[in-house]
């Protein structure tokens, strides 16, 4: 190469023929040649300064992307790291490449030792099979995926959900490298989940009304037991305040004890009454409370008519109790009045037969005489006449004794015959002083041939004078009537005391046998006689009949069973005879 003299380089071709024309041109050419030669170089240097500017932009903007990648990396590596979500990488064969430091949160196990291990290694025994079927079809497929849930097996072997979402690392060619994704621990809200499906459960199956109130009083959620009670669709009542079912009379007061409720003050129950849409009344309890925080008020509500109506029912049943224990202490006490009575009575009974026994001795000593009188004396017939009275009234005396001790004495419960019509003269004698004096008349109407019973004698006679006792009782006006009749009704014999007397009224016959029931005053009534005398008579195979007529007087009428029809053994009362 030729070097320029003037310059010191080498010329080139170009240059040289240059300089042929300019040795040729003459000094014209050679500046011209110059000038453009200068250009030349000028534009190559401007070529060259705009390359270098142009490779320094480069390298500064290379060097700014690598400092942005370079923090970008150290705040994705950051936000993995610091995660509360475990993120994962796989490679094709389905082994951990990477795993952020939540994984030992999330599993009990050590990142960097679980890594080259497979997925399937923390799934339970028996869903591992099916977990490694599901991963190696994920790999296949080479697809995002997102919210499958599955189940991790701890270190401690506590079993937890989780959620797992992920995608694909594809190469150049679209093919599945592996897979990166994040496993989120989801079996708090799962439990939540659970809880929230149990009280929806319990909301919409529960017998009770539940509500949530606005703070102005309108419904926004009610249960279907609501609208079942009230009677109105859900549209009908969300938005809607309850006031206007509420009762008339119950307004006012409800909405006082709501407002001191919301206060603070208010009772934990407020009962009030509403109207249903088929127009019935229903009570309702309700318990509430006050959230300032969602700004709602929560309620429930208890039906509670059938708890009032039967709260209504108690207080009627306690008044009614109070007054039959009031009414029971006074008969009671009536009760006890009419067992002193029957006491002083038993007590005069037992008084009286001690007074015959005691007039029985000198009456026998009186009658001795007399008698001894009549077979020796030599007396004037008037004298006889008047010797044989008092030996009459003797005897007269010694049967009233002898009924007063019969009476008394207790019974032998012994069965035998017993002539009925002979106790009836017997108890008739024994009252004829009474009678008398009450001016009251006796009729016997027996019937002929009527044939013996047996029974227990005394007692039989008992039951013969309480009827007649009852008879005179009952003959408060004189020239009043007591009929005694008796009669064969087929294998019975019927004994009928009828009087003309007061008679009991129709309310009082169904009571009379009752114990302690009379209609005499305290003083006269035991209320015992008829019931025992009732006893007696069907001990004895019997029954007592009553007819009466208030102011007409009453037939009572006892029937025996004859010899032989009925209980067996009797006792005969005539004369204080036991006929064998």
């Amino acid at each position: 190469m030729a070097t320029d003299e003037r310059t010191g380089t080498g010329g080139t071709p170009g240059e040289e023929h240059r300089q042929d024309d300019k040795r040729a041109g003459g000094p014209q050419r050679d500046a011209t040649a110059q000038t453009l030669e200068t250009l030349q170089r000028l534009a190559m240097l401007e070529r060259r300064v705009e390359e270098l500017r142009r490779t320094r932009a480069e390298r500064d903007a290379a060097r700014a992307q690598l400092a942005r990648l370079s923090a970008s990396e150290a705040r994705y590596r950051a936000l993995v790291e610091t995660s509360p979500d475990c993120i994962w990488e796989v490679d094709g064969k389905g082994r951990f490449t990477y795993l952020s430091p939540h994984f030992r949160q999330l599993t009990g196990y050590s990142p960097q030792a679980f890594l080259g291990r497979s997925p399937v290694d923390l799934a339970p025994p028996d869903r591992a099979s099916a977990f490694r079927e599901e991963m190696n079809g994920r790999l296949a497929a080479g697809q995002p995926f997102s919210g499958v849930e599955a189940q991790v097996v701890r270190a401690d072997g506590r079993t937890v959900v989780v959620e797992v979402s992920g995608t694909p690392r594809l190469d150049a060619a679209g093919v599945c490298q592996g897979l990166r994704g994040v496993t989120r621990d989801i079996s708090a809200r799962k439990q939540t989940e659970q809880e929230l499906e149990q009280l929806l459960h319990l909301f919409t199956t529960s017998p009770d009304l539940m509500c949530i109130f606005e703070p102005d009083g309108r419904l926004r959620r009610i249960n279907p037991a609501c609208c079942e009670l009230l009677g109105y669709t859900e549209s009908e009542l969300l938005g809607r305040p309850l006031t206007p079912l509420v009762h008339p009379e119950d307004l006012e007061h409800t909405l006082a004890e709501v407002k001191s409720s919301l206060a603070g003050n208010g009772p934990p129950v407020i009962r009030n009454r509403y109207r249903c849409k088929d127009g019935t009344v229903r009570w309702l309890s309700w318990r509430g409370s006050h959230d300032p925080a969602a700004g709602v008020v929560y309620a429930t509500a208890r039906d509670i008519s059938d708890l009032i109506f039967a709260e209504k029912q108690l207080e009627a049943t306690n008044i009614n109790l109070e007054f039959r224990v009031e009414q029971r202490s006074r008969e009671l006490r009536e009760t006890q009045k009419k067992y002193l009575h029957a006491e002083k009575l038993s007590a005069i009974g037992k008084l009286s037969a001690s007074i015959a026994h005691e007039f029985n001795n000198p009456l026998q000593g009186i009658m001795t005489v007399l008698k001894g009188l009549s077979r020796r004396a030599v007396l004037e017939e008037e004298d006889r006449r008047l010797l044989e009275m008092a030996i009459c009234e003797s005897e007269r005396m010694k049967d009233l004794i002898r009924s007063l001790q019969d009476f008394n004495r207790p019974s032998s419960g012994l069965h035998s015959r017993m002539d009925l019509h002979a106790c009836l003269d017997s108890l008739l004698l024994f009252q004829k002083s009474d009678l008398k004096n009450k001016c009251i008349k006796i009729e016997r109407d027996y019937a002929p041939d009527l044939p013996p019973v047996l029974a227990v004698a005394d007692q039989i006679k008992q039951v013969l004078l309480n009827l007649l006792t009852n008879a005179a009782d009952a003959c408060q006006r004189p020239g009043c009537t007591i009929t005694v009749r008796t009669r064969l009704e087929g294998e019975r014999v019927a004994i009928a005391i009828s009087d003309t007397g007061v008679g009991i009224r129709q309310e009082e016959i169904g009571s009379i046998f009752q114990p302690f029931y009379t209609t005499k005053a305290a003083v006269k009534g035991t209320g015992l006689g008829l019931s025992v005398s009732w006893g007696i008579v069907r001990t004895h195979g019997g029954e007592i009949r009553v007819e009466s007529v208030p102011g007409g007087g009453s037939t009572f009428t006892v029937l025996l069973p004859v010899e032989g029809a009925g209980p067996a053994g009797a006792a005969d009362c005539g004369e204080g005879r036991t006929a064998g």
